[in-house]
């Protein structure tokens, strides 16, 4: 049998397992995304400078999966994505588990394409430690655009073979692209 044991699903990581609870106790469905949107005007509030293009359409809704609960800026709980939610109710490895996944699937076909969108995403430590999947043959950015990085963020070394886009992205303890390659351009 080429399928996942039982104990195979246990080493899971613990989000992946408890979105298959969820699905086998009948809760979100797979289909259910992420509740963030963004706005241009937004953008101009959220670390976007004076004259700086917005790099998306005038509302970006977020296309990946729901992970979990939080409240927004309104005191409405709301579902996110692992980018969303706040950075003390994820693990970082986890979520650059994720990113990488994402980057990965974004040159995948059909349902499996995921776009590597993380606009306004809730970043804490973020160590790349190596090179990107291979996205060459992905369509458009890695679009990071009003992201937060809370903690250390480490790029360096790292091969973007897609262009990458910064704009409005705040670095609140600094980050290091040295050795980075950007192939194809950055912003």
């Amino acid at each position: 049998n080429e399928g996942m044991s039982s104990t195979d699903l246990w080493s899971l990581p613990s989000r992946v397992q408890d979105r298959l609870s969820q699905l086998l106790d009948g809760g979100m469905s797979s289909t259910d995304t992420c509740e963030y949107e963004f706005d241009q005007n937004d953008f101009k509030t959220r670390g976007g400078k004076e004259g700086e293009k917005y790099p998306m359409a005038e509302k970006w809704s977020c296309p990946h999966k729901i992970e979990g609960e939080a409240e927004d800026e309104n005191g409405q709980k709301r579902g996110y994505c692992i980018f969303h939610l706040p950075v003390n109710q994820k693990d970082d490895k986890e979520v650059i588990e994720e990113f990488r996944n994402v980057v990965e699937m974004s040159t995948a076909s059909g349902e499996r394409k995921r776009k590597p969108q993380f606009v306004a995403a809730k970043f804490g430590e973020f160590d790349l430690d190596e090179s990107l999947p291979n996205h060459s043959n992905a369509d458009g950015s890695i679009i990071m655009s009003s992201a937060e990085f809370k903690q250390e963020v480490d790029f360096s070394e790292v091969t973007f073979e897609r262009p990458a886009e910064f704009p409005g992205a705040t670095f609140e303890q600094g980050a290091d692209f040295s050795g980075a390659t950007f192939e194809q351009g950055a912003d």
